[in-house]
């Protein structure tokens, strides 16, 4: 079965599988973060956000809590004026009044000021991000083997996607990963027969658009690069379930050895970049057997196990600390095998937290570099920047 429904904030139209139902999703179209009705109320939209915010799937939920927070806020405001008032009748002490009113002041800040992850994610931030770590002398592989990730939803990634034509000198390929044939777009530079060096590129968000590569990929296209982007499981009608930062990790693999593969990709050259969700996926595979890659890059992709408070109700798996542990570069910094370079905005609000730790706790394969921006206006100078590495690189 499917569901057919309009985008409220554009108009856009869907026509998505039922599994699908109550998942949020980003408009293709505007961008807002909308969520799937159930199949019995195509038309109910009352918990849409009141604006539409940009930027990949999981940044429209962080922001959509944030709203959500300032609303709580100005509740907590009118909730104080009404203690005052039943205060003064039952004839408080002036110094209960005061004690009141500052614990509620208090409060009211912190639900504002906080906004993501909110005040229960401030109480609960020790707590939640405590996760376990490998133990001494095993590999991240095997310890992600020792205890297999348990599912609790099973599906397609939740964001829509376009069939789009190819551009010109842009192929779409198939790599396999596993048991699974997956679906990759490959640029290669027009008129060049020797041996080139090549990029992987992972998108931000849960769904591939051509642009991803035509345009955001368009330093190294430039400079003469093999450029593969490639669409993990459950991504653009592609087999397998979405498992966020799990299976992919290994798709994200699967897809550097097939381009090494290639008689026109140097495979002593292969790098990766991603932004976003992307740049979490390169992250990862600085942990990764067998991936035949110089180092990897990214931008905004440096999540922590904070990050899975704000996704709680988009992420498919069982939300304990081993299952955020073994998703996530952050805290498995011990575990990585080659360089990673990871760009993030000084405007990138999310990732102040993971960037002071790491900061604080250098580790000598990560190289944090803060630059200009946000977690999207940053991209196009963490690229650029990423590509100098590379061409010093020969």
């Amino acid at each position: 079965m499917t569901i057919s429904f309009d985008c409220p904030e554009c108009g856009r139209n869907y026509v998505l599988k039922d599994e699908l139902a109550g998942k949020k999703i980003k408009c293709k179209g505007c961008e807002a973060a909308i969520r799937v009705p159930d199949a019995a109320a195509d038309d109910d939209f009352k918990d849409f956000p009141e604006e539409a915010p940009t930027g990949s799937a999981e940044d429209d939920f962080l922001q959509d809590l944030n709203r959500k927070s300032k609303n709580r806020s100005s509740s907590a405001g009118s909730s104080s004026k009404k203690s005052t008032k039943s205060g003064k009748s039952s004839g408080m002490s002036s110094g209960a009044k005061w004690t009141i009113g500052i614990g509620v002041g208090v409060v009211s800040v912190l639900l504002l000021c906080c906004g993501v992850p909110s005040l229960f994610g401030l109480f609960a931030f020790r707590h939640f991000t405590v996760g376990e770590t490998a133990p001494a002398g095993m590999t991240f592989e095997q310890w992600r083997a020792s205890a297999p990730t348990q599912l609790k939803e099973h599906g397609p990634a939740p964001q829509p996607y376009d069939v789009e034509p190819m551009p010109p000198n842009i192929t779409e390929v198939i790599y396999p990963s596993g048991n699974l044939q997956l679906k990759a777009c490959v640029y290669r530079p027009p008129g060049v027969e020797e041996p080139r060096p090549a990029l992987v590129y992972f998108h931000g968000g849960f769904a591939f658009g051509v642009e991803d590569l035509t345009e955001t990929c368009q330093p190294f296209m430039d400079a003469g690069f093999v450029v593969m982007a490639p669409m993990l499981r459950g991504e653009n009608g592609n087999p397998g379930e979405f498992q966020m930062f799990y299976g992919e990790i290994d798709d994200a693999r699967a897809a550097c050895q097939w381009l090494a593969q290639q008689p026109y990709v140097n495979n002593q050259r292969i790098y990766t970049f991603g932004h976003s969700i992307g740049g979490g996926v390169s992250a990862m595979l600085s942990m990764m057997d067998n991936v035949p890659i110089r180092h990897g890059g990214s931008s905004g992709g440096m999540y922590d196990q904070l990050t899975f408070l704000g996704w709680n109700d988009m992420i498919p798996f069982e939300n304990t600390p081993r299952e955020r542990s073994v998703r996530l570069l952050v805290g498995n910094t011990q575990l990585m095998q080659r360089t990673h370079y990871a760009y993030i905005g000084i405007d990138d609000d999310p990732f102040d937290d993971a960037v002071e730790k790491l900061q604080k706790a250098p580790v000598e394969k990560l190289k944090v570099e803060t630059v200009p921006g946000d977690h999207f206006t940053s991209f196009d100078e963490s690229i650029r920047r990423y590509l100098k590495v590379v061409e010093a690189d020969k």
